[in-house]
């Protein structure tokens, strides 16, 4: 399973590789009406990944439990990080330097750990699928995440 979630989050690298070919329209261009655009969607990506590598992983390695931030809140200072890079090249390869960073962690990581309980937001069970908190199932949630934003920002550059 760790193998599978590890190739998993290595596609958004792969992605961000793939987005470089995005001309400055498409980078600038909300998805659809009142959506962020394929800059913002970067943005809040890396932010997320940040997030993991700079609070997560050390409190579960700690056996603290994770409090995640205010959802809203935390997405604006990503996508407000986001609109102050006035580099495309150099955005897409922080959130791709970040993802690598992050698999380069969880990579060290026993199975076992990952598959550990932990306690997230005060809950010991996703309230959407009832699973046990572990590292393993908020990978696999960066990776449901990762997923829909990529189809957005495919959808959105082959509409035209």
């Amino acid at each position: 399973m760790k193998k599978h979630v590890l190739t998993r989050l290595s596609k958004l690298a792969e992605w961000g590789e793939e987005w470089k070919d995005l001309s400055g329209g498409e980078w600038n261009e909300a998805l659809a009406v009142g959506k962020w655009c394929p800059r913002d969607v970067v943005a809040h990506l890396k932010g997320w990944d940040d997030y993991f590598l700079e609070v997560v992983l050390p409190k579960i390695q700690a056996g603290d439990t994770i409090e995640f931030p205010d959802f809203h809140f935390y997405n604006e200072q990503s996508v407000q990080y986001g609109k102050e890079m006035a580099d495309q090249l150099f955005l897409l390869n922080e959130l791709i330097d970040t993802r690598i960073e992050l698999l380069n962690e969880v990579i060290l990581w026993e199975e076992e750990k990952m598959m550990s309980p932990i306690v997230v937001n005060g809950l010991s069970h996703c309230p959407h699928t009832n699973e046990p908190y572990s590292l393993m199932l908020l990978l696999t949630e960066i990776v449901h995440h990762d997923v829909h934003h990529y189809e957005q920002i495919q959808q959105s550059v082959t509409r035209v």
